[in-house]
């Protein structure tokens, strides 16, 4: 089917002379017919802009973003949504978003808990004014900030393809009821 000028945002846009949109959404004036209020491209209360594969696949992908935007951008605030979460659908979420659920709080808990107690540790040892003790320090810290941040990312990319995965070392258990991976 051929496309008018006016599905080419070729023509001029009624906002330019103070008229609402035809679709009523702001800033879709000037876009084609075919995206103007399509629910592919409309996200929700579920819909992260893309279809789950396995039940409770969003809700999974949410608990990883909110850890790795713990760790990156703001640290307690995403901490504390990621906690309600857990609160909220600890027993009545699928079996993959609750042990992804699970993993994200229990691992933001000891890996705050590993750069705060070991942090201090280090402090307390070597005193303020030494100065090993300051190269100790910002060493460990960004070692023990990007394996978690690393391994953040891949929990996201497993959580994305609907799969369960577990933190080396100090990652829960999976529980059976979740299953095991194939391809892991």
């Amino acid at each position: 089917m051929p496309l008018s000028d006016d599905d080419h945002g070729s023509s001029e846009s009624p906002a330019i002379h103070g008229e609402a949109s035809k679709t009523g959404q702001p800033g879709t004036e000037g876009a084609p017919n075919s995206w103007r209020g399509s629910p592919e491209f409309q996200l929700g209360e579920t819909h992260f802009g893309f279809e789950e594969e396995k039940a409770g696949q969003n809700l999974a992908v949410l608990a990883e973003a909110l850890y790795l935007i713990n760790l990156l951008l703001l640290p307690g605030l995403a901490f504390l949504i990621l906690v309600g979460l857990w609160f909220n659908y600890k027993d009545s979420a699928p079996p993959l978003a609750r042990q992804h659920l699970r993993q994200t709080t229990f691992v933001s808990l000891v890996g705050g808990l590993l750069i705060v107690v070991l942090s201090g540790a280090i402090l307390a040892l070597g005193g303020l004014d030494w100065e090993w003790t300051w190269v100790t320090l910002i060493l460990y810290f960004t070692c023990i900030h990007s394996t978690l941040v690393l391994f953040g990312m891949y929990a996201l990319i497993k959580a994305m393809n609907g799969q369960t995965w577990r933190f080396p070392l100090i990652g829960p258990a999976i529980p059976r009821s979740t299953g095991k991976n194939d391809q892991n």
